[in-house]
């Protein structure tokens, strides 16, 4: 795969990127289970690194989902971990942003396919083009010589009635040049 300048696919980058975006999912699980003891729907933050991460590192990105779903089960306060509906709303959550990950793992993975596959069609056709594009030159240069070098005069006319090629026999006959044409 051919690398580009572009910072977003750059190795380095990811992984530093990874961490901050986990960092801050884990920060926000503590801070809305811990300190504000609320339910609030902040873990649909969680999915942008679930999908960057399974974009970017297919099935080895699947890391992150788990772990973050971890984290959104276990971020609850001590008095919490007995079954009530908040943890059963957690068990809920984790399991579709491990489902999403899934999803995005799966579908990262054929988009990679079918780019290669793309590439390789690609290439085949630009060596068929390539291929009949020597066969029409050579045929150009062969018909070009039979109509130079022939005895009877021929004349070639382009759809705009302008002469492109006469031969030796025509200047011959008409006594021009091909410069004075």
């Amino acid at each position: 795969m051919s690398q580009t300048k572009s910072t977003i696919r750059n190795e380095n980058y990811r992984i530093p990127t990874m961490v901050i975006l986990v960092g801050i999912c884990c920060l926000l699980g503590y801070y809305y289970h811990w300190v504000l003891g609320t339910e609030v729907v902040f873990s649909h933050f969680f999915y942008v690194p679930i999908i960057l991460a399974t974009v970017w590192w297919q099935r080895k990105g699947l890391v992150v989902p788990l772990f973050l779903a971890l984290v959104l089960l276990v971020s609850h306060s001590p008095s919490c971990f007995g079954f009530d509906w908040h943890f059963a709303n957690d068990l809920m959550r984790a399991a579709v942003l491990i489902l999403v990950g899934v999803t995005a793992s799966i579908l990262s993975e054929k988009t990679q396919k079918a780019e290669v596959s793309l590439r390789q069609h690609t290439e085949s056709i630009e060596k068929m083009v390539e291929k009949r594009t020597e066969e029409l030159r050579e045929t150009r240069d062969h018909l070009d010589n039979l109509i130079r070098y022939a005895n009877a005069p021929i004349i070639v006319w382009n759809p705009a009635n302008e002469i492109t090629i006469f031969n030796q026999a025509f200047e011959k006959l008409s006594g021009r040049t091909e410069a004075e044409m």
